[in-house]
């Protein structure tokens, strides 16, 4: 596949992790993309987990950052990705309105679910790794190569981005994806409030003064418990989003009636038509509004 496609204009776009990453233009068309190349590609091990990160790419999970082309037996191994020029998630932390939040949610569910269940762990879920395209809709990457649960190759880094890293992976853990649901937590309480998470630090949006609805709080908080077998599974919470009961994670009576309250909301809007559907995850996603009143709850489209 390399062979017939050449990148050229290549200038370095990042670093991080386990590679060097360069904007550059198809030469046949001039499209924008991004390549990737192995650091330090001469050492066996980092060769060989950089190699596990251009077949993660190369599955083309969905809702992943659409993998172009690689080059495996390169000196420096290398892949193209497509370029998503509409940033991060992380540019509207703070500023999203209820039914946005709640699109979101269930789009980075259904696509870490998918991950896990042909993947493993990714290991580095965050704002930052969750990119937009132009007509508003997410992807999810690990542009700077965190994550994606490759573990890792040098004590004592083992992966992930402080504060969003359940407490086993600071610890010392291989990341799981229990590991991943933690994470999920943490990106949800940075998009809440606006702020970065720290290492360690209590999760619940409300105890940092931040008004939160009360269905996304016990998300919150069922997800960012310390013990790892506690924390729902994504495919869980996608099944709650949708309107299913978590009742083995609820131990009190308010969590209970928070996530009954929330099935209601849900089964009461099936009846919305796509368009509106359609605008809960798409540009609607960029465009929150600071006065805007409690709605219904709507079913986001993944297309």
């Amino acid at each position: 596949m390399i062979n017939q496609i050449q990148v050229i204009n290549l200038r370095p776009y990042g670093s991080g992790g386990r590679g060097d990453v360069f904007l550059g233009n198809l030469r046949n068309d001039g499209t924008p993309v991004i390549a990737k190349f192995a650091r330090d590609a001469h050492l066996p091990q980092v060769r060989r987990v950089f190699l596990r990160e251009i077949d993660i790419m190369s599955m083309q999970i969905e809702g992943m950052v659409r993998f172009i082309a690689a080059n495996k037996t390169a000196e420096r191994p290398f892949y193209i990705m497509e370029y998503l020029p509409g940033g991060t998630l992380a540019h509207y932390a703070g500023r999203l309105a209820e039914p946005q939040l709640h699109a979101i949610a269930m789009w980075v569910a259904k696509t870490l679910s998918g991950f896990h269940f042909r993947a493993g762990a990714h290991g580095d879920l965050k704002p930052l790794n969750i990119f937009v395209t132009q007509d508003g809709h997410l992807r999810l990457g690990d542009l700077l190569g965190n994550g994606f649960g490759l573990g890792v190759m040098f004590s004592p880094d083992k992966g992930g981005t402080e504060g969003y890293r359940a407490p086993e992976v600071v610890m010392g853990a291989t990341p799981s994806v229990r590991s991943d649901t933690y994470s999920f937590a943490a990106t949800f309480y940075h998009l809440v409030t606006g702020r970065a998470p720290a290492d360690g630090q209590n999760l619940d949006p409300v105890a940092h003064g931040i008004v939160c609805p009360e269905w996304l709080r016990q998300m919150i908080t069922l997800c960012s418990q310390p013990d790892p077998d506690s924390r729902p599974t994504m495919n869980e919470i996608l099944r709650a989003l949708q309107g299913e009961s978590l009742d083995k994670y609820l131990h009190s009576e308010a969590k209970r009636r928070s996530f009954t309250w929330h099935r209601r909301a849900w089964l009461s809007c099936r009846g919305t038509s796509s368009a509106i559907l359609k605008a809960s995850i798409c540009l609607t996603v960029l465009k929150a509004n600071s006065s805007y009143k409690r709605p219904r709850l709507q079913k986001p489209n993944y297309n």
